[in-house]
C-alpha cells in the first residue's frame, strides 16, 4: 500500500514536472510572439511616422516654393518700378546736364 501510494505520489511528480516544461515552453512561444509583435509595431510606427515626415516637409517645401514665387513676383515688380522711374530720371537728369552746359 505504501509502495502503491509512493508510486502515485512519484506519478504526480512527474505529471507536475511535464506540465511545468510545458508551461515554460508556453511562456517562451507567448514572450517570443509578443516581442514579434512589439517589433512590428514599432516597424509600422516607425514607417508612419517617416511618411509624416515626408508628407510635412513636402508640404512645407510646397509653402516655401510659393513664398519665394511671391517675393520674385514683389521684387520684379520693383525693378520695374525702378526702371520707370530711372527713365524719368535720366531724361531730367539730361535735361538738366543741358542746362548746364549751354549756361556757361
Amino acid at each position: 500500500m505504501a509502495a502503491e501510494n509512493i508510486g502515485k505520489i512519484k506519478e504526480a511528480e512527474r505529471e507536475a514536472e511535464e506540465k511545468i516544461e510545458e508551461a515554460k515552453k508556453e511562456a517562451e512561444e507567448i514572450l517570443k510572439e509578443a516581442e514579434k509583435k512589439a517589433e512590428y509595431i514599432v516597424k509600422e510606427s516607425r514607417k508612419e511616422a517617416e511618411e509624416e515626415v515626408e508628407k510635412i516637409k513636402e508640404e512645407k517645401k510646397r509653402e516655401a516654393e510659393k513664398e519665394a514665387e511671391k517675393i520674385m513676383e514683389e521684387v520684379e515688380e520693383e525693378i520695374e518700378e525702378l526702371r520707370v522711374k530711372s527713365k524719368d530720371n535720366i531724361s531730367e537728369a539730361v535735361e538738366y546736364a543741358v542746362k548746364e552746359v549751354t549756361k556757361g
